[in-house]
């Protein structure tokens, strides 16, 4: 994703551990080469199992332009 998206952000937005699941809110941004802006919001979810991540979901999706960053 680098190469598409050279000035690639994500910002950890909030997160919670409960048991041996990790959540977390993500926000990722930046601008494609071609100048158009890049957004999208979305959580993980880690099973740890001895301080390792055994498993791991990643839920994400757009940022529509018209909503904005909406990182609140």
């Amino acid at each position: 994703m680098s190469h598409a998206i050279p000035d690639f952000h994500s910002e950890l937005l909030r997160s919670a551990v409960e048991g041996d699941m990790a959540w977390a809110e993500w926000f990722w941004f930046g601008t494609h080469r071609d100048g158009t802006q890049f957004g999208m919001r979305g959580v993980t979810i880690l099973g740890i199992q001895a301080d390792q991540i055994e498993w791991a979901r990643l839920y994400m999706e757009p940022v529509s332009a018209r909503s904005g960053n909406n990182k609140a």
